[in-house]
């Protein structure tokens, strides 16, 4: 049970960093790229886009598929 928590935990504060450097990101003369910049620059390339498509299609794998 410890290292389930742990593991919440340390996808919470993932979360947590992630919202954090999206919204500084936002910021007027901000020197962190926006997240609408980052994925621009991600989704150029035919990889990135696979990246992308792979990662969203992994999470909704095991976070929206109901186990049977």
């Amino acid at each position: 049970m410890l290292m389930r928590d742990l593991l919440i935990a340390g996808f919470v504060l993932c979360g947590v960093i992630i919202g954090v450097l999206i919204a500084l990101g936002e910021l007027p003369r901000s020197r962190i790229a926006s997240s609408a910049h980052l994925f621009g620059h991600i989704l150029r390339t035919r990889s990135g886009t696979v990246t992308v498509v792979l990662f969203w299609w992994w999470v909704g794998w095991h976070f929206l598929v109901a186990p049977h």
